[in-house]
């Protein structure tokens, strides 16, 4: 079974009401009740596809790219420094 690449879209939304749409989507991962988003998981191979069909849809404000796989997740720099600050 191949491991089909995931990206997460954050959409904001006008009311929490009518969530059951964006299940067809891709995969909700977060609610935000307070602050009107939902953040979820679609396949990268139609990325561009599904985020116009989910602009079009009325209760959205808007789809923005989330930027969490660009965040580099290495500490190997974080840890150098701490050894340099225990050393001096």
């Amino acid at each position: 079974m191949e491991k089909v690449q995931r990206i997460g879209l954050i959409v904001w939304v006008y009311s929490l009401k009518n969530l059951t749409k964006l299940n067809r989507f891709g995969d909700i991962h977060y609610i935000s009740k307070r602050m009107n988003y939902v953040s979820l998981y679609v396949n990268d191979t139609n990325l561009e596809q599904v985020m116009k069909q989910i602009k079009g849809l009325h209760f959205v404000r808007f789809v923005e790219k989330s930027y969490f796989s660009d965040i580099d997740m290495s500490f190997k720099h974080a840890l150098e420094s701490d050894e340099i600050k225990q050393e001096g």
